[in-house]
């Protein structure tokens, strides 16, 4: 029996070849179908065959400004508990960017993985902290969020949204799990079509903001919008299509009015009649979608 904690714990997603800088942590999950039936010479009892098909799924929390996997991409995992390690073949789901402006928090993140072939569990050394080991630790305070909005298929005019206390964005590529003759029971999985969606929020009094000509930010309408991780690097999103405006006003607490506005990523926007393909922009300035 051997018990030990996660501080000595490390992950790769190149084979060993570097660790991944400003992981918090990392998980697992294996599952199998075990099918059940209660035949009638089984005595009513029920009879579970297990490991007919199996299945497993990582997940990471980091710090950083960087998307530190793409959407869609395949890696080589590697996890090192402090002691032994863990190894697989990996898509790339999703990633989940948080900024916390108002509270002054670490920026941070999330990053999903399915699997594509078996899991591999067993001794072996620890991956190397290589160039992707630099830490990654920057604050929301200087963040921002800017809107320009498109209105009747012309480009307004940009400009800061006033007082953002915080935006959220998700980058996803969907996978399509297999499992075939030729796997032996092992789920495979398929890279598929992108999306990405998100919301921010921000302090406002003047409901007519979301309205007013100049703005144009009313469910439905659509424009450039981008979400910044410094006071110069952002995420650019050409085009975000409002989906849902919230306007609560607490009356008992007396917190102060805001407003939460959600939105969807459309790779394609009407523009002066004509259908313009956009663009999804990293803080590197590297275009993830274009």
């Amino acid at each position: 029996m051997s018990v030990i904690n996660g501080y000595g714990g490390l992950l790769s997603q190149d084979n060993g070849s570097n660790t991944i800088g400003g992981i918090r942590s990392w998980t697992i999950n294996s599952s199998s179908t075990n099918p059940k039936g209660t035949p009638s010479n089984a005595g009513r009892m029920q009879v579970v065959l297990p490991n007919q098909v199996t299945d497993w799924t990582l997940r990471y929390d980091f710090y950083g400004k960087e998307l530190p996997a793409l959407p869609g991409t395949s890696y080589t995992f590697l996890g090192y508990n402090g002691s032994e390690r863990a190894s697989g073949t990996v898509i790339c789901e999703s990633v989940v960017m948080n900024v916390d402006i108002e509270g002054g928090g670490i920026i941070s993140g999330s990053a999903t993985f399915g699997s594509n072939g078996a899991l591999t569990q067993a001794s072996g050394s620890a991956p190397t902290v290589g160039t992707g080991s630099a830490l990654t630790m920057y604050g929301g305070t200087g963040c921002k969020a800017n809107w320009q909005p498109i209105i009747a298929g012309t480009t307004g005019s940009a400009a800061d949204i006033p007082d953002v206390r915080n935006w959220s964005l998700s980058i996803a590529c969907q996978l399509s799990p297999y499992v075939s003759s030729s796997t032996a029971g092992v789920t495979g999985r398929t890279a598929a079509n992108y999306s990405a969606s998100g919301s921010f929020d921000f302090y406002q009094g003047a409901l007519s903001y979301i309205t007013a000509s100049a703005t144009r930010m009313s469910v439905g309408n659509y424009g450039i919008l981008k979400l910044y991780v410094s006071s110069t690097e952002f995420f650019g999103l050409s085009y975000a299509v409002i989906n849902r405006v919230d306007e609560p006003v607490q009356n008992e607490t007396g917190a102060n009015n805001s407003i939460q506005v959600g939105f969807d990523f459309s790779g394609w926007a009407n523009i002066s009649g004509t259908m313009t393909r956009g663009t999804l922009l990293r803080p590197d300035t590297t275009a993830f979608w274009s």
